[in-house]
């Protein structure tokens, strides 16, 4: 029988959690999948551990280190299988987690991208997740521009949707989620398995969110292609009081820690979207 998903990690110097993502995947009680993870230019044990593993569905490739966005773009460009299904590399399944996934396409073709409900660690320690990051099913464009809506661990997505809007964008350092699903959510509504079969782990000092200060300028920096792109053009004027708000949490933030640059920049850009214009050139925001 063909593979249904192509299961993709993309791990960058993560020896003490990368094992306990891939013994997820490879004890799946769903076996028909490739697997294919990207190390991202490890420099740490990872790559020693990655060649203990001699699971014949499993595929390493090593890259230079240029970030999780072309990590895994390296993996989808690639695709053979009707479906990516992702796992960060601190992350893991809970063994049914593939086996929710296929019965939920047989019995829900028309969602071309779906995720399941996660059990959160934070510190060691459980936690529920606040009420603002329950998941949805159906149109989430709304409540994407505020939060990423969508989980990297549980999403699976048909390789059509990336044929149609692009990948993972490789400026973003952080984020690149939240940017892809706020170009997929105007036009597919989202599938929603309500299990637990993810367990999400927060808190580590080497998680990306963690390394990047003012991380709400990359969710203006999504917008404001959105705004410039004339394929939404439809959904614009939903964007635009969003991104009012995320532009002046930023620049509060910004007055709070004396960068003067990047206020006068999102001040000047807050200016022109006031005046119903769109900037042109906001890099400075990466």
């Amino acid at each position: 029988m063909t593979s249904l998903f192509t299961v993709i990690i993309p791990v960058f110097n993560r020896e003490k959690t990368i094992s306990r993502a891939v013994d997820s995947v490879i004890n799946q009680t769903f076996s028909n999948f490739k697997f294919v993870i990207i190390d991202d230019g490890s420099t740490d044990k990872t790559s020693r551990i990655l060649s203990k593993y001699k699971d014949s569905r499993m595929t390493v490739i090593r890259t230079e280190n240029c970030g999780v966005s072309s990590a895994r773009n390296t993996a989808v460009k690639d695709l053979i299988t009707p479906y990516a299904a992702f796992l960060d590399s601190d992350d893991e399944w809970l063994n049914n987690k593939l086996e929710n996934d296929f019965q939920f396409i047989q019995e829900n073709p028309q969602y071309q991208i779906f995720q399941s409900q996660e059990i959160w660690y934070r510190y060691g320690k459980r936690v529920n997740p606040k009420l603002k990051h329950k998941k949805k099913s159906g149109s989430i464009f709304n409540e994407s521009l505020e939060q990423c809506m969508i989980s990297p661990s549980s999403v699976v997505i048909h390789k059509s949707v990336f044929e149609n809007h692009g990948l993972f964008d490789p400026n973003m350092p952080v984020c690149e989620d939240y940017d892809l699903w706020l170009r997929i959510t105007p036009f597919y509504e989202i599938g929603l398995i309500d299990k637990q079969t993810i367990i999400k782990y927060g808190g580590a000092d080497d998680q990306l969110s963690r390394s990047v200060t003012a991380i709400d300028r990359f969710r203006i920096y999504s917008m404001l292609k959105l705004l410039n792109n004339t394929k939404y053009s439809e959904y614009q004027k939903k964007i635009v009081p969003a991104l009012k708000r995320k532009i002046n949490i930023v620049m509060a933030g910004a007055i709070k820690n004396n960068n003067k640059n990047l206020f006068k920049n999102l001040d000047e850009t807050l200016n022109i979207i006031g005046q119903g214009c769109t900037p042109r050139d906001f890099s400075y925001l990466l």
